[in-house]
């Protein structure tokens, strides 16, 4: 069930829905969406929940414009913490038979298992709109706060589908990651990402054939997180290099986390960020690379530590 209560309607439509009408709408919808003050996620994730309700609605409905031309309806409507994009459609009972399985099995799933699921679904091809409607659902799950839907039987044939997604308007403000734990190997580093304590740390030998590859969505969870303000709960970021040995693609890749650490820095002043570079008494070479982090980057605070220093991890 959903939970709309006293809401205000932010944008609205009932008719005969078309692609060309839904076009229509979007651009309308992008004006609205011009007017409101959330971040960029929000608005993004409206914009997607939107139309994917209104291709289920003009793909799947039973119209009954003689009887009550309201029959097909998309609203927008608002409260102080959400915001509820809800259809409103008739619907054949075969097609809401196959609906109605697909939302039960989203139920028995994590966030995380639905995002597994719909990429499944996108990969192979099956569950697309043309038979069934399974991957827009899944869709639906993966950008809402909750998703509901209400059914009122008209006859043997036919049903009304009311279906409610809900988006907070403040985002989910708890940490969203999961700890990136990556076990050591001959070529590449033990990667120690806890994002909820804001404690990264990187240890071992760095010159694997795709370094590339390894760093890559390391680099983007980074960024994604430097990016979300749920990073704004920690007083503290902590950073801890050590690395006895990496190659030229891998330093190419620790700059461009340098870089994603430095924007970060220069974009807030709440919390406080600090690098410990850590490196062998003997090791000059390590040492050097360190002072060559400090020399390019000088707005962080990068310390040089010799590996008898207890870190926090």
């Amino acid at each position: 069930m959903s939970n709309k209560k006293n809401t205000i309607l932010f944008m609205g439509y009932s008719g005969y829905f078309s692609q060309a009408i839904i076009l229509s709408l979007i651009k309308a919808l992008e004006v609205q969406l011009k007017d409101i003050v959330e971040g960029h996620t929000i608005v993004r994730r409206l914009y997607i929940v939107f139309i994917e309700l209104a291709q289920n609605v003009m793909k799947y409905s039973k119209s009954d414009y003689v009887h009550n031309y309201d029959s097909e309806q998309i609203l927008i409507e608002y409260d102080e913490k959400n915001y509820y994009v809800t259809t409103i459609n008739n619907i054949d009972n075969k097609t809401l038979l196959k609906i109605e399985n697909i939302f039960k099995n989203m139920g028995e799933l994590n966030k995380e298992e639905i995002t597994k699921k719909y990429k499944e679904l996108r990969k192979s091809g099956e569950t697309s709109h043309s038979n069934g409607g399974g991957i827009g659902l899944y869709q639906l799950a993966r950008k809402s706060d909750n998703i509901s839907y209400q059914i009122k039987k008209l006859d043997d044939n036919l049903s009304r589908l009311e279906i409610t997604v809900q988006i907070n308007k403040h985002g989910d403000k708890t940490m969203k990651y999961k700890t990136i734990f990556i076990e050591k190997t001959l070529h590449t580093p033990e990667i120690n990402f806890d994002f909820q304590r804001g404690i990264f740390s990187i240890e071992g030998k760095s010159y694997s054939e795709n370094t590339f590859e390894f760093y890559k969505e390391l680099l983007i969870s980074l960024e994604t997180f430097f990016k979300d303000e749920s990073n704004k709960k920690l007083e503290n970021i902590i950073f801890n290099f050590k690395l006895t040995y990496f190659n030229s693609s891998s330093s190419k890749a620790l700059f461009e986390m340098f870089d994603l650490i430095d924007i970060f820095v220069q974009s807030q002043s709440d919390i406080s960020v600090n690098i410990n570079w850590v490196y062998d008494e003997d090791d000059d070479s390590s040492r050097e690379d360190g002072e060559d982090f400090q020399d390019s980057f000088d707005s962080l605070n990068i310390q040089l530590l010799v590996n008898k220093t207890e870190l926090i991890r």
